[in-house]
């Protein structure tokens, strides 16, 4: 069947599945795709620019839809991802801030496939100059985002964009102001406008684990094990996997094949297939969990958290040894998620974390002693944080004490109050002033008691 009918003939599924509006950025174009434009419209725009536009997109906006005035949508874009496709030639200045942004779309795009973060920052570097002139910052952006055309917002600072030359012609960048852009991996606008009506029609894109459109590769979920099965390299399989975690379901017959392979598979492969596998079935996963824990125990307990967090009674004892010695804030947060879930009263296995040297893991170690219903019982460790050097910890201290009034406390808030009086700038004394005010005090007050 021809893309472009499949495209029309998918589009009313997909409408008729969103009929609540629940795909992110549907509230705002709401489905409205909007008229086609002539194509004299689109020959004349690329005269006036000197370029030629990615064919798949041309048709698009000649053959299915270009926006439209009637919607109250962001620029009145048309139906797509996230917040839309905006109308042909509108929102130029979406990624660039010149006035004249039509004449960076030549520019050639600089982008390539296999771009490091570094290389990015040392091309996105010559731009980054407090000392540049509004006319000089302008132009050297325009250089570095050259041969992007904004194709629609994603909130924020981010822009979807389609690349207009060089190797990558046709394709869709992602781009977030100075961080460095990401590739869809569809290869032309068509395949990657097919792809989200795909995902809207079968779900992915609805509900809470929707996540963003485009950033993970597409596909049927045989395609993607395939894509998994086929591929030598580890990062290849990742890319695979990735998509697959996002998709709401997996039939049990291929689960069966990923419990089958998962012992081939060593590293963050098959860290990500176990991640998998206990999304959609736990009992299977549970072994390769626990192998899973010996490789990267927090990745292991950020998943039990996030697709099974229900078992995490099965968890306390690992997590208890690991709270033992604790080296990692990101490690200890995931810790103490899953014993608040297993109703493990934990204050007693935070005591090495309130004594680490690390000023975040102290800081979210008296942070969660706070959430504790018996958390008076903690004093001498909050007496302790009191008298903590850092600032963090010290405010994170001062928020948990929330609602204890004792008056054991005051002379280490007077101590606080003296040290940072001449300090009006810093949350500590606003966090001290609400500790203050459940004695009915003021710093003031409490400095001539």
């Amino acid at each position: 069947m021809n893309q472009l009918k499949r495209i029309k003939e998918k589009f009313i599924l997909a409408k008729q599945r969103d009929i609540t509006l629940q795909v992110f950025g549907s509230e705002s174009h709401r489905y409205d795709l909007g008229k086609p434009i002539s194509r004299a419209v689109v020959d004349e725009f690329e005269k006036a620019n000197n370029l030629s536009l990615p064919e798949a997109y041309k048709l698009f906006v000649t053959e299915i839809g270009n926006g439209t005035e009637d919607n109250d949508g962001y620029l009145h874009s048309g139906a797509g991802p996230y917040y839309g496709i905006l109308p042909f030639g509108k929102g130029l200045n979406e990624v660039l801030y010149s006035d004249n942004p039509e004449e960076f779309l030549s520019h050639p795009c600089q982008l390539t496939e296999e771009m490091t973060e570094e290389e990015w920052k040392i091309l996105y570097s010559v731009s980054d100059n407090d000392q540049l002139s509004d006319e000089e910052y302008n132009y050297l952006q325009g250089t570095v985002f050259g041969g992007l055309l904004p194709l629609g917002s994603q909130g924020c600072t981010i822009t979807s964009n389609l690349i207009l030359n060089g190797p990558l012609k046709g394709r869709i960048a992602y781009t977030n102001e100075d961080q460095k852009p990401i590739l869809a991996f569809e290869s032309n606008f068509l395949d990657w406008y097919e792809r989200w009506l795909d995902e809207v029609i079968s779900g992915d894109l609805i509900g809470d684990s929707a996540g963003w459109f485009g950033y993970h590769r597409g596909g049927t979920v045989e395609e993607l094990w395939n894509g998994v099965l086929q591929h030598d390299s580890a990062l290849r399989k990742i890319e695979y996997i990735d998509g697959l975690i996002k998709k709401n379901t997996i039939a049990d017959d291929v689960l069966c094949k990923i419990e089958e392979y998962l012992p081939q598979c060593d590293g963050e492969v098959y860290l990500k297939l176990s991640r998998l596998l206990a999304k959609h079935d736990y009992n299977k996963a549970k072994i390769h969990l626990q192998e899973c824990k010996d490789i990267d125990f927090c990745y292991c307990i950020q998943t039990v958290y996030w697709y099974a967090k229900e078992h995490a009674n099965e968890w306390v004892e690992d997590l208890v040894n690991y709270l033992k010695t604790i080296s990692d804030a990101e490690t200890l947060r995931f810790c103490i998620y899953l014993l608040k879930e297993a109703k493990v009263d934990y204050g007693d296995y935070l005591f090495k974390s309130l004594q680490s040297k690390d000023e975040s893991i102290r800081s979210l170690a008296y942070y969660a002693l706070g959430q504790l219903d018996d958390k008076v019982k903690y004093l001498p460790q909050f007496m302790t944080g009191l008298q903590d050097q850092d600032e963090s910890v010290l405010i994170s201290v001062l928020q948990a004490l929330q609602e204890v009034k004792e008056d054991s406390l005051l002379p280490y808030y007077k101590n606080i109050a003296v040290k940072y009086i001449d300090r009006e700038d810093t949350y500590v004394n606003s966090n001290l002033d609400y500790r203050l005010k459940e004695y009915n005090l003021t710093r003031v007050s409490l400095l001539k008691a």
